[in-house]
């Protein structure tokens, strides 16, 4: 028997809407933190719109197919179009929380059988929210080490220029190769 319910889950995570934007927007990566999520695969991608694949973990095999919607730093919805999905939309909304913090909400419409209310689903915009927070510490991370009299000796920083090292009071900059 099939029906209709919304769940909805709202955290602040420590993170600025640009990074959590990124991260919801690159969907080969949803493996790395999405629960459920055992692949992913970025199809398509034209202006705020993109088309990607995903293979769940539960039911194992499922695979589904969605259309992604993006508002740049605010907003990214999915909604399926091929395959077997616990949901008919799933939205990120992100606002800006002061202090490089962010409001996020996941909101998801389901209209699904039972099995879907069960397990992980049942929890799954608190679980998601829960993971997000903890892949985007890693990008957060900064290391800092020093000496007897309170001096830095060592600190490293991810920024926009790239990783940062201070060493000694001499600062050191680390780009992607």
């Amino acid at each position: 028997m099939a029906f209709t319910f919304n769940k909805q889950h709202a955290e602040e995570i420590a993170a600025p809407p640009e990074l959590l934007y990124e991260i919801l927007t690159d969907y080969d990566s949803y493996a790395e933190w999405m629960p459920l999520i055992g692949k992913g695969h970025l199809m398509a991608r034209e202006g705020d719109l993109a088309i990607a694949e995903f293979d769940l973990t539960s039911p194992q095999g499922a695979h589904v197919t969605v259309e992604c919607i993006h508002t740049r730093n605010r907003m990214v919805m999915t909604r399926p179009i091929a395959g077997a999905a616990p949901f008919t939309r799933m939205q990120w909304d992100i606002e800006a929380a002061g202090g490089g913090k962010s409001h996020v909400t996941l909101s998801l419409r389901c209209t699904a059988n039972i099995r879907w209310l069960t397990g992980a689903y049942a929890n799954l915009p608190k679980l998601a929210l829960r993971s997000l927070a903890a892949h985007v510490s890693a990008f957060a991370a900064e290391i800092s080490i020093g000496g007897p009299d309170g001096e830095k000796l060592l600190e490293l920083m991810e920024t926009d220029e790239g990783l940062i090292c201070w060493l000694n009071g001499k600062k050191y900059v680390m780009k992607e190769a």
